[in-house]
C-alpha cells in the first residue's frame, strides 16, 4: 500500500539522519523527500538547519520558500520576515548576490499573499519599495547547494528542443 510504503521510506530516512541530527547536508538531502511525502516534518528540519547554520543566507531562504507554500498568514508571515533577513543582512563574501534570490522570492510570496486578500492580516512591516512586478514564468527553477567551491551547471532542454 502506497500510504504504508511512504511511511516506511520517511521512518528509515528519517532514522538515519538521526545518527548524524547535526549533518545539514543530510538533513537537507532529506527535505525534498518529506515534502514529496507530504510530511510536515521538513518544517521543523529547516528551522533545526537554520539554527545550526544562521551564518548562512540559504538555511533563510529554504525555510522561507517552503513556509511560503502554506496559505495560512502565520508561515506566510515568517516566510517574509526571513527573506527580509536575508536582505537586510551583510553576508560572507561566498554568498555573493544571494540578496537577489531573495528580493524575487520576497516578491513572489508578497504578490501570492496579496492575490489572496492575507496582506493586511499578516501585518508585516515591509518596505515596499521592494516590490516590484513579480516573474511569471511557466517555468521556475531554483538551484541549492551546500558546498563551497563548487560550479553547478544547469542545462534546460525545451520540448521543441532548444
Amino acid at each position: 500500500n502506497e500510504h504504508c510504503s511512504a511511511s516506511l521510506v520517511t521512518r528509515v530516512v528519517s532514522n538515519l539522519v538521526e545518527l548524524q541530527l547535526d549533518n545539514t547536508n543530510h538533513l537537507r538531502a532529506l527535505v525534498p523527500l518529506l515534502f514529496r511525502l507530504k510530511q510536515t516534518r521538513a518544517i521543523y528540519i529547516l528551522e533545526h538547519i537554520l539554527q545550526l547554520r544562521p551564518e548562512e543566507p540559504q538555511p533563510y531562504l529554504d525555510l522561507a520558500v517552503a513556509l511560503s507554500q502554506s496559505e495560512d498568514c502565520e508561515s506566510l508571515k515568517r516566510a517574509i520576515q526571513l527573506l527580509l533577513k536575508v536582505l537586510e543582512k551583510q553576508w560572507d563574501i561566498r554568498f555573493d548576490q544571494v540578496e537577489l534570490v531573495a528580493l524575487m522570492e520576497l516578491n513572489r510570496v508578497v504578490h501570492m499573499a496579496q492575490s489572496k486578500g492575507l496582506m493586511a492580516t499578516i501585518g508585516v512591516n515591509l518596505d515596499y519599495r521592494l516590490i516590484g512586478t513579480p516573474v511569471i514564468a511557466d517555468l521556475r527553477i531554483v538551484a541549492t547547494w551546500d558546498t563551497d567551491l563548487t560550479d553547478v551547471d544547469l542545462k534546460v532542454t525545451e520540448p521543441s528542443g532548444e
